[in-house]
C-alpha cells in the first residue's frame, strides 16, 4: 500500500493554510503585547502579599503562583487556537483521505480487548479513525488507562491517586470472515506467583512451531488446529515486526476481526502544526502519523482476499 504521506497536500490547503496561519499571528501578538501586563501584575502580587504578611517566603510563594498565572492568562489566545487546530486542520487533511476522524475518542468499543487490558477506573481517550484499507474495514484510537491507588500516611489520612497501566492504541480490523473460535495473544498473562490469570478460563494454551514467537506471546484458543491455521508462519513473523516496532502488542482474534493493542509513547497528531507557522510540511506530518495507524494492516498483509 503507497504511503499516505508520499502524497503531501497541494495547492487545495492554500486558502485553509493562509487563514490559519493568519489567525496565528493574531494570537501570537495578543500573547505578546498581554504578556509583559501579565508577569508585571504577577510581580505586584507576590510584592504586595511579601509586604502585607512580611513574610518573605510567602511573598516568593505568591510572586511565582501570579507570573504563572499572568503568563496563561495572556497565552489563551494561542492555547485557543492551537486547540482548534485537530478540528480545523487534522480533520480536514484525514477526511480527505477518506477515513473518518474525531479528535474525540468516536465510538470504538473496547470490550472485545477486555480479556487482554489491564484493570482499570478511569479511561481517556482522542484521536478516533477509521474507514476502509483495501477493502478491511478498520477503526482505532488512542486511550489512556488508570487504575485508582489510595495510601494511607502514619496520620492515618488516606489520598486517592491513579497510576498509568495502559497507554497507547486500541485497533480492530473486520475481515468479514468467520473465526469459529477465539484466540488470543498476550504478553502479560502471568503475575508475580506464575500462575494463569482467570481471564482465560475456558482457554488452552496453544502450542506453536515458532521459538521466537512464543518467547513474545502467550497464545491460548479453543482449538488448537485452527490457530495454527490462522496464525500461519507469516502471520507470526507480522506480528513479531508489529511487537518490535512499537512495544507492547496485545491481539483477540475472534468474530472475523483482529483486534490490536498496542503499548506506545507516540501521541500521534500533536506535532507539525503547532508553535509555528502552518505549512505544507505539516499536512505531511499529519499524514504520515496516519501511515502510522493504518500502515499496521500493511504489516498485517491484509486485504479483503487475504485468506488467512
Amino acid at each position: 500500500m503507497p504511503s499516505l504521506a508520499d502524497d503531501p497536500s497541494d495547492d487545495n490547503h492554500h486558502d485553509l493554510l493562509t487563514q490559519l496561519n493568519h489567525e496565528r499571528e493574531i494570537a501570537v501578538a495578543s500573547y505578546k503585547k498581554w504578556l509583559p501586563v501579565g508577569l508585571g501584575g504577577g510581580v505586584l502580587l507576590g510584592l504586595g502579599i511579601g509586604v502585607a504578611t512580611m513574610e518573605p517566603l510567602a511573598g516568593a510563594i505568591a510572586l511565582i503562583v501570579g507570573m504563572v498565572a499572568g503568563w496563561a492568562l495572556a497565552r489563551i489566545p494561542v492555547f485557543s487556537f492551537n486547540s482548534s487546530l485537530k478540528e480545523r486542520l487534522v480533520k480536514r487533511v484525514i477526511n480527505e483521505r477518506g477515513f473518518v476522524y474525531s479528535p474525540s475518542g468516536g465510538a470504538f468499543s473496547l470490550r472485545p480487548l477486555k480479556r487482554v487490558l489491564p484493570g482499570y477506573d478511569r479511561e481517556s481517550r482522542e484521536d478516533y479513525i477509521a474507514g476502509d484499507i483495501n477493502g478491511v474495514d478498520f477503526s482505532a484510537v488512542e486511550i489512556h488507562l488508570e487504575d485508582r491507588r489510595t495510601r494511607t500516611d502514619s496520620k492515618g489520612r488516606t489520598t486517592t491517586y491513579y497510576v498509568t497501566v495502559f497507554r497507547g492504541r486500541v485497533a480492530s480490523y473486520d475481515m468479514h470472515k468467520a473465526f469459529k473460535n477465539p484466540i488470543i495473544l498476550s504478553t502479560n498473562t502471568w503475575d508475580l506467583l506464575g500462575s494463569l490469570s482467570n481471564v482465560f478460563t475456558g482457554l488452552e494454551q496453544v502450542k506453536l512451531e515458532d521459538p521466537e514467537f512464543e518467547k513474545m506471546f502467550d497464545t491460548y484458543g479453543t482449538d488448537q488446529v485452527e490457530a495454527r491455521y490462522i496464525l500461519t508462519p507469516g502471520m507470526m513473523e507480522r506480528l513479531k515486526d508489529i511487537r518490535r516496532r512499537h512495544g507492547g502488542l496485545e491481539a483477540v482474534f475472534d468474530g472475523g476481526k483482529i483486534h490490536l493493542a498496542i503499548s506506545t509513547g507516540q501521541n500521534l497528531f500533536e506535532d507539525g502544526y503547532k508553535g509555528s507557522a502552518i505549512t505544507r510540511s505539516s499536512i505531511a506530518a499529519i499524514l504520515s502519523d496516519v501511515d502510522h495507524i493504518t500502515g499496521v494492516a500493511s504489516q498485517l498483509g491484509l486485504d479483503a482476499k487475504t485468506k488467512i
